[in-house]
């Protein structure tokens, strides 16, 4: 994952996140987690938010140990985080 955009997202910087949305979907850290795992680990609800409407398809990824972005923001007891990724998968379904 490029570092400027982890980072980016790990602060919650939404701004820099929107720069960078065309890369969000390819770009994953060595233990293959994407932008969404990484907003869901550090509770950045906005960034989340800004992920699940331009690359909702995202929903679907895993990471090496088949860990989704809920197991992420339960984990951390982002609860907020877990009802919007809860919300956005009932929507597409």
């Amino acid at each position: 994952m490029d570092v400027n955009l982890y980072e980016a997202v790990m602060e919650g910087k939404v701004d820099v996140l929107k720069q960078h949305i065309d890369q969000i979907d390819n770009q994953v850290t060595p233990n293959n987690n994407t932008v969404l795992h990484v907003a869901a680990q550090f509770g950045r609800l906005q960034c989340v938010e800004e992920i699940l409407k331009e690359c909702p398809v995202l929903l679907c990824r895993v990471n090496n140990k088949c860990k989704g972005h809920l197991h992420f923001a339960v984990r951390e007891e982002r609860l907020d985080v877990a009802k919007a990724l809860i919300d956005c998968e009932k929507e597409l379904n």
